[in-house]
């Protein structure tokens, strides 16, 4: 798993993902367009963090489209993403889940991570629709990136010294939904935040570039996005 500076550097450099999201509108979500990862994660971050229950919910699906919105091959698929909002919308209303439920789910998740239990954050959320464990740390680190990255089957299969229970579905293993990751992920973040911690000593010359050509210090987020 060592990776020099320079490797982080370069495979952070590399990392590609669509910076999407969703807006509201009266008839419900569109899909949005962000010119930075960084303008993305602002964006999404005070929606969950927003005082409305409504730009919490709003927050939180759109976690769930960006999540999906990347298929095989890094090939996009907004039909494919927006069916899992629907699909997440859906069980918000089987589960009588209005927008202040979900609100006090995300807000009780932050909490726990400023209190450094990211792995009772990740928890807490898997109890809202279309959040097993991955993409509940995916919300995770859209609450806190200096804290808390997200785990998934790439990097729980990749790097195995971590120690994610894993589950298999088909030919496909993805990270478990099992209380006993809990621990896992917090130690597993708590790496994070000392590799960052590290790589930011080296100042300047060190820090990734996002699309829109401006450098970063890097945060937990940034050394799973290297891990990739």
């Amino acid at each position: 798993m060592a990776m020099t500076p320079k490797n982080y550097l370069a495979r952070r450099n590399r990392y590609s993902y669509p910076t999407v999201g969703l807006r509201r509108y009266p008839g419900g979500y569109k899909h949005r367009t962000f010119p930075s990862i960084a303008t993305m994660e602002r964006t999404l971050r005070k929606f969950l963090m927003s005082p409305s229950a409504a730009d919490v919910q709003l927050g939180y699906l759109s976690v769930v489209y960006w999540g999906h919105y990347s298929g095989k091959a890094g090939i996009a698929q907004p039909g494919r993403a927006m069916s899992k909002v629907d699909l997440a919308l859906a069980g918000l209303t089987r589960l009588r889940f209005r927008p202040l439920a979900v609100a006090i789910t995300v807000r009780s998740a932050h909490r726990l991570i400023r209190l450094k239990r990211c792995g009772d954050a990740v928890w807490g959320l898997t109890a809202l629709p279309q959040l097993g464990f991955a993409f509940a740390s995916k919300v995770c680190a859209f609450l806190s990136p200096g804290r808390c990255g997200v785990i998934d089957s790439v990097i729980a299969g990749r790097y195995k010294r971590f120690g994610f229970a894993m589950t298999k579905s088909g030919k496909k293993y993805y990270v478990a939904t099992k209380a006993s990751n809990k621990a896992t992920y917090s130690t597993y973040c708590r790496f994070l935040a000392r590799e960052a911690s590290r790589l930011n000593t080296y100042g300047r010359p060190l820090r990734w570039v996002d699309r829109d050509g401006r450098k970063y210090a890097w945060r937990a987020v940034d050394v799973e996005r290297a891990l990739y």
